[in-house]
């Protein structure tokens, strides 16, 4: 049995020992939450976001058009000539907007043709391409005040044995209906193109072309 010199003794260790050392139940702070330096992007986008604006196409002078939209920078738009055999689906193209300057190797294209109802006009341009096409996801998307539908599929070129991820968009225009596409030459070429597609697509307004 303790004395109570020798209690006294114990007491004063153990306030010395816990003075020093803290209470065990004491936690170190959290640590405070760093926040995201980047926006998420649409999942239906792969999540790209926009590229920041340069131009309008229309100010650019290239293409004369039932519609416009921005060019991300370094990218140049160039008419294509009328008399162009390139037609799918009934579809012909009437502009290449081109990445090579910006570091990419694909275009943004504007083609025109008829119709007047914009899952039918996707419809018909795909069953144009001379590959397949396979993992297809669809939606339906307002555009410049506009109902518009979107496509997302891998292109599969059988003959060369090589697949890669495009897109397209199809709207209503003055006499008929636009298909707007982003292609590059291969998936990462695409991926990388994919921002300024989306600009385009965000900044559509139709005009009297």
């Amino acid at each position: 049995m303790l004395n109570r010199g020798t209690a006294a003794l114990v007491v004063a260790i153990a306030y010395s020992i816990s003075s020093c050392g803290g209470s065990a139940g004491d936690a170190a702070p959290a640590p405070t939450p760093v926040a995201p330096t980047t926006t998420p992007g649409d999942p239906f986008d792969e999540g790209a976001t926009a590229a920041a604006s340069s131009m309008s196409l229309t100010d650019s002078g290239a293409c004369d058009l039932p519609l416009t939209f921005d060019l991300a920078a370094q990218w140049t738009a160039e008419a294509v000539p009328a008399d162009s055999d390139f037609e799918r689906g009934g579809f012909l193209p009437r502009c290449e907007i081109d990445a090579k300057p910006a570091g990419w190797i694909g275009y943004i294209r504007v083609w025109t043709g008829p119709g007047d109802d914009p899952q039918d006009a996707l419809g018909f341009f795909l069953d144009g391409h001379p590959g397949e096409i396979e993992d297809a996801e669809t939606r339906a998307v307002d555009v410049g005040g506009t109902a518009a539908e979107e496509i997302h599929y891998v292109y599969h070129l059988a003959a060369l044995d090589e697949r890669k991820r495009q897109r397209a968009l199809a709207l209503p225009v003055t006499d008929g209906m636009a298909i707007i596409t982003v292609s590059g030459l291969d998936t990462e070429e695409y991926e990388g193109m994919l921002p300024a597609y989306i600009l385009a697509r965000e900044t559509i307004q139709l005009t009297d072309g």
